[in-house]
């Protein structure tokens, strides 16, 4: 069921159960170099019944900031949602078949909630509209042999969306600003297996179709703004043996151990950084 119109948008100051609670349980930042500009990375394990997420946004191997948001079971997303340039913490949650959205707009742990998408859905953000400062949310669902792609722009309703197709309904969604123009909002992008490489497949300028084979397959695609200069640029997170390292397209071929290899790479963001 697609629930477009069933944006709640509810701001309360408390959640219903602790496994949703927003809260830092330890922001040591430990003594290293400093990081490279650009986004961070992020791995999340269940730790009994929460998502607990280590982010290390100066990917610098020396800084880890723990904090548990949302539940083992959630999906962690990270967004601006309020436009200010910083990216704060988001879950995705079956809610009932539903999905659920939990957002913490200004990292002060004053929650958002709205209903959109399946609960069997994928969560992608990005900034849609490119009108508007700021990301908006959308979901990604197999349909046919395609990936449809369900998105949700900033307007006043909340429930203005485009609906489209891009990939194959085995891809992974990888979102990005893949044009070079970092002004113009966010592009579609998938991922799929070409024999032992990832294949890219992301729009640019025009709508013109880029094919870049980079990083291992199987894998999980994590792009980001590497660079710091607005665009995003490829990362890959392989499966098995070393699954804790991360590898990234910057001026050369950067590699980033962070985490365990259980861990579910989560999502790229300069995390609270200005």
């Amino acid at each position: 069921m697609y629930k477009n119109d069933l944006s709640l948008s509810l701001r309360v100051m408390h959640v219903v159960g602790a496994l949703a609670l927003s809260l830092m349980v330890a922001g040591t930042a430990f003594a290293g170099p400093a990081g490279p500009a650009g986004d961070g990375i992020s791995a999340t394990r269940p730790d009994g019944g929460a998502a607990l997420t280590i982010t290390d946004p100066g990917r610098n191997n020396g800084t880890a900031i723990y904090t548990l948001f949302g539940a083992s079971t959630d999906t962690i997303v990270f967004g601006d949602w309020n436009g200010d340039g910083t990216k704060t913490f988001g879950a995705f949650r079956n809610d009932n078949g539903g999905g659920l959205w939990i957002r913490d707009f200004t990292g002060s742990g004053s929650l958002t909630y709205d209903l959109f998408g399946d609960g069997t859905d994928t969560p992608v953000v990005g900034d849609w509209d490119s009108s508007t400062p700021g990301d908006e949310i959308g979901v990604v669902r197999p349909q046919g042999g395609a990936l449809r792609w369900i998105l949700r722009d900033n307007s006043p309703n909340g429930c203005s969306c485009s609906d489209t197709t891009f990939g194959a309904a085995t891809d992974q969604p990888a979102p990005g600003n893949w044009d070079g123009d970092a002004g113009n909002g966010t592009e579609k992008g998938v991922v799929r297996g070409d024999g032992g490489a990832m294949l890219w497949i992301t729009a640019g300028t025009g709508g013109a179709l880029n094919y870049t084979l980079f990083g291992p397959f199987p894998g999980t695609a994590f792009p980001g703004d590497w660079t710091g200069d607005g665009n995003t640029n490829f990362g890959n997170r392989p499966m098995g043996g070393d699954g804790n390292v991360y590898i990234l397209q910057t001026a050369s071929i950067q590699y980033y151990a962070h985490g365990a290899p259980t861990d579910a790479g989560s999502d790229s963001g300069n995390f609270g950084q200005p």
